[in-house]
């Protein structure tokens, strides 16, 4: 018996794609992170950036300070940091993958890895105003993606 053609609507295509590529790239990204070790000089080199943006406000030696933290936190974790984004990209890469099979489980998969991957700035770096702005510019893109796919579910299998 001859299987009949799946025909995905164009969002949907996109979506998926853009999910492959994106959890893809950030697997690889978080597997370079779990094989480095901390390094000050990546430390240094990202805050002598900042020094090109400082104006010397108040506000900015505030979130100055935030930045240096966050990054500091997150250089002296690197291994762990990267192991866990490795692991939650993996696992999102399954979920993506399931939904290009048109099955349901996959948005479900999917779902929980993002919205785990949104607490790893604040796990990882720190609780401050920087880590969760960053969190919530997260927390944005995660949250259109999930209503596009909401929107396309219909088109998947139970």
């Amino acid at each position: 018996m001859e299987q009949a053609k799946m025909v995905r609507p164009k969002l949907l295509r996109i979506l998926i794609y853009l999910s492959f590529i994106g959890s893809f790239w950030n697997m690889f990204v978080g597997l370079s992170n779990a094989l480095s070790e901390p390094s000050i000089e990546r430390y240094e080199t990202f805050m002598g950036n900042m020094d090109q943006i400082d104006d010397g406000s108040p506000e900015m030696a505030i979130m100055r300070e935030q930045i240096s933290v966050y990054i500091s936190n997150i250089n002296q974790n690197i291994v762990n940091f990267g192991a866990v984004e490795f692991m939650l990209n993996a696992i999102s890469l399954i979920g993506v993958y399931l939904m290009y099979n048109n099955r349901r489980i996959g948005f479900t998969v999917y779902m929980i890895v993002q919205l785990l991957l949104l607490g790893t700035p604040i796990y990882f770096g720190s609780y401050s105003l920087f880590s969760i702005s960053l969190t919530v510019f997260y927390a944005f893109i995660t949250m259109i993606f999930l209503a596009l796919y909401s929107s396309q579910l219909k088109y998947l299998e139970a």
